[in-house]
């Protein structure tokens, strides 16, 4: 097998796509070559590239492979990309070798060769056969993978049980990663299907990740809540912790608002606020649910490890969260700067915000615009126990999932134009300090409203991207 190395730019770091032409026989090949760039990858992922490898195959039927190693292989590892055209067509292949060899050299053709080249596949089968059963086999092959697939996640689902909250979601946070492998295994074939097959199988997928989320709430259900403002405590601030007090720690009893019919929720509640400073030191929250709701010019800063992390409707505040032991979900937020630690995280319909990030899976964006991504860069004693007790590892820098961005309205080959990586000279400098003490004395002494510098220096990010996108506008 011999790579075609194809380099699409970006502007905050170098994509690449290495795309190797292979049999399906020569599964030993490919695996050795999944173990190698397996290996490589810290050392790729330091120097900022971002890579992804693709086998490009022939249709199996009539190749001299069993079907179930075939389903196997498209199910555990994502990166074969089956063309229409079964692998014995001898001008489909030459037509693959001069496409390879002449390298299609100006800059369009080479952001989207791989589409190119799947294309002119399809049309040499046309040409040259006149017979489309080849693609019918591949689209019937696919469709009875997809099922296959989905069955799987829905049997697995049906059997996850009630028991401890803990296992409940280890077990349906492995379900939806694999309806998020799914979800990519389709988005790479979604240029050959049908229109009305496209709508069908997104469709499904929305349900399954649905499902699984309904699930969640009926084994592990976490207490609704309404955003109101809390009235704080009484006494004064502790020194050097900022302007407000932490809430007071839920009552055994019924909270007041159980009255209107809705349950009281339990956690941090930060509502309603315009020119505020709120600091939280390690032991102030103990592992509480927080939700934040209506801020404007506002910096919250809470260095202390919390359940999950709810965010709706903040303008030109800057967040700051040590440990977040489950998910954060961020709706609605406009000229934002977040730091966060995170199991996962998921944003929608906002724009221009900047996250800092350490993540144990790719950040999934949905609706949203002008999002930019970089990795956690504050560091003190005391901050790895924090993500120790949250279960999210150690810091893992430039190597970490932070840059593995999903974007779910987003399904072409090409990059989003929705979100970009900041390249390492137009992130902000890092933050090291001895303790939590002077972290949060730092962010007391910040002014107010937050004048969010990070903001200025990443937005050359979307300028050169302008002007890249000029040239390939129809596209």
């Amino acid at each position: 097998m011999r790579p075609l190395w194809v380099a699409a730019p970006l502007v905050a770091s170098l994509r690449l796509e290495v795309i190797v032409p292979s049999l399906w026989a020569h599964a030993a090949q490919r695996a050795s070559l999944r173990q190698r760039f397996q290996e490589l990858g810290p050392e790729l992922r330091a120097k900022d590239y971002r890579v992804e490898l693709h086998f490009i195959l022939g249709n199996p039927v009539g190749a001299s492979v069993d079907k179930e190693s075939v389903h196997q292989e498209r199910a555990q590892f994502g990166d074969l990309v089956v063309l229409g055209a079964p692998e014995n067509d001898e001008e489909m292949l030459r037509k693959c070798r001069e496409r390879q060899a002449s390298g299609k050299g100006n800059k369009r053709t080479a952001n989207y060769s791989a589409l190119d080249a799947m294309a002119a596949d399809e049309s040499a089968v046309d040409d040259s056969q006149g017979d489309s059963r080849s693609k019918e086999e591949f689209l019937k092959d696919f469709f009875r993978t997809f099922k296959a697939d989905e069955a799987a996640i829905r049997d697995a689902l049906a059997a996850v049980d009630s028991g401890g909250a803990a296992e409940v979601h280890e077990a349906l946070d492995a379900l939806l990663r694999q309806q998020q492998a799914l979800e990519a295994s389709f988005t790479r074939q979604a240029h050959i299907l049908p229109a009305y097959d496209v709508q069908q199988y997104r469709s499904t997928l929305k349900a399954l990740a649905a499902e699984i989320a309904t699930k969640r709430e009926l084994l592990a259900p976490r207490k609704k809540f309404s955003f109101k403002r809390r009235n704080p405590a009484p006494g004064p601030a502790p020194a050097g912790y900022g302007d407000a007090d932490p809430a007071a720690k839920p009552a055994d009893g019924p909270a007041s608002g159980a009255a209107s019919g809705q349950d009281a929720f339990l956690g941090e509640r930060i509502a309603e606020l315009s020119g505020e400073r709120i600091l939280r030191k390690p032991g102030d929250l103990e592992g509480r649910d927080v939700a934040l709701r209506d801020l404007q010019d506002c910096r919250i800063v809470l260095l202390d490890r919390i359940g999950a992390l709810h965010v709706q409707q903040l303008t030109r505040c800057e967040v700051v969260v040590g440990a977040v032991s489950s998910s954060a979900l961020i709706h609605f937020c406009k000229d934002c700067v977040f730091t966060l630690a995170v199991k996962q995280l998921r944003l929608h319909d906002s724009e221009n915000v900047l996250l800092h990030l350490h993540t144990l899976s790719g950040p999934i964006i949905e609706t949203s615009k002008r999002i930019t991504f970089a990795p956690w860069d504050i560091t003190w004693d005391g901050g790895a126990d924090l993500l120790a007790a949250a279960s999210l590892g150690e810091f893992s820098g430039e190597a970490g999932a932070w840059s593995e961005v999903q974007d779910f309205n987003w399904l072409k080959r090409q990059a989003s134009p929705n979100w970009r990586l900041v390249p390492a000279e137009r992130r902000r400098k890092p933050l090291k300090l001895r303790n939590a003490e002077e972290v949060l004395e730092h962010y007391s002494q910040l002014p107010l409203p937050p004048a969010l510098p990070e903001m200025a220096q990443q937005e050359a990010c979307w300028q050169n991207d302008a002007a890249a996108g000029a040239e390939d506008d129809e596209f």
